[in-house]
């Protein structure tokens, strides 16, 4: 097994165990977030499957990670909730989906780690139906000049590192609202947690 299988694999079961606290303030956000969510929903690095459960019952839910590895927790997870789940092995920057695929997509704490959240969110506004929703919960860069957002530069090749290309210091708020969004609802919230404490949650609603 080549050594970026060995990663994947540990980095997916330490995701299962590890930062449960922290998961339980983020967690707490998600009802009201999804609540609304009906039809087709796509969560991309759905990871272990840590959305299913806050999701309204009857959409139907596909869900997409790069890490194959992710995919054996989110099988388990769905089993255990008793809920039907389509998942699959793929690239968020390469959806293998038609266009207007999707009533709602759903990104959380993943645009920190792709390499081009960009790209990404050009493939979400394209597999979304036009006033498709685009549902995201994100940790963000610090205010510039701040001591925090020096921290968090001076410590990003740490967290790629250990977090499978996790970035602290990226401003992804910034780069969803120049994706070409129709509109966008977007509040900002910290997390008692260092390096990690800014975050952002909200939606986008496709044109």
């Amino acid at each position: 097994m080549c050594l970026r299988r060995v990663y994947q694999r540990a980095f997916a079961g330490g995701m299962r165990h590890l930062g449960r606290g922290y998961r339980r303030i983020v967690d707490a956000r998600k009802p009201r977030l999804f609540a609304d969510l009906a039809g087709k929903v796509l969560d991309i690095g759905c990871g272990t499957g840590a959305n299913l459960r806050f999701l309204p019952a009857g959409v139907g839910y596909w869900g997409v990670d790069s890490n194959p590895y992710m995919l054996n927790y989110a099988r388990a997870e769905a089993k255990r909730l008793g809920r039907r789940a389509a998942l699959v092995h793929g690239d968020a920057a390469q959806l293998a989906f038609p266009n207007g695929s999707f009533d709602a997509v759903i990104a959380t704490l993943v645009l920190c780690s792709v390499p081009d959240p960009a790209r990404v969110l050009a493939e979400v506004r394209r597999v979304l139906q036009p006033g498709g929703r685009f549902v995201f919960l994100e940790h963000v860069a610090a205010q510039p000049g701040s001591r925090l957002r020096g921290w968090q530069r001076r410590s990003v090749w740490l967290w790629r590192m250990l977090g499978d290309g996790c970035s602290p210091a990226r401003e992804t708020e910034r780069t969803i609202a120049s994706a070409g969004f129709a509109r966008m609802e977007m509040e900002t919230f910290d997390v008692p947690v260092p390096i990690f404490r800014p975050h952002v949650a909200g939606v986008a609603v496709n044109g």
